[in-house]
C-alpha cells in the first residue's frame, strides 16, 4: 500500500481553508442580512449595489463553483488522485496571475 507524502496533507488543508472561504464569500452574496455582511462593509472595494447587480450574482455563482471544485480537489488529494493535483495547481496559478 502506498502512503501519500506528508506535504500533500498540508496542501489539502490549505486548499480546504481556501474552499471554505470561497463558499462563505459566495454565500454572503446570495443571503443578505447575515452577520457575514460585515465582511462586505469592512473592506468593500466593490461599488455600491454590487451584490444585487447581475455582475455580483455571476461573481457569486463563480465563487461558489470555485469553492465546490476546490472541495472536490481536496477529496482527490486525500485519495491520491493525480487530477486533483493538477486542479489545485491550475487554480493557484490562475490566482497568482
Amino acid at each position: 500500500m502506498k502512503t501519500r507524502p506528508k506535504g500533500v496533507l498540508l496542501i489539502a488543508i490549505i486548499v480546504f481553508i481556501a474552499a471554505l472561504l470561497a463558499l462563505i464569500v459566495g454565500i454572503t452574496i446570495f443571503v443578505p442580512g447575515t452577520p457575514l455582511d460585515m465582511i462586505w462593509t469592512l473592506k468593500n472595494s466593490f461599488p455600491t449595489g454590487f451584490k444585487s447587480s447581475s455582475t455580483g450574482i455571476i461573481f457569486g455563482y463563480f465563487i461558489v463553483i470555485l469553492g465546490l471544485i476546490l472541495i472536490s480537489a481536496v477529496w482527490g488529494l486525500l485519495k491520491g488522485m493525480k487530477w486533483a493535483w493538477w486542479v489545485v495547481l491550475i487554480v493557484f496559478l490562475i490566482n497568482g496571475i
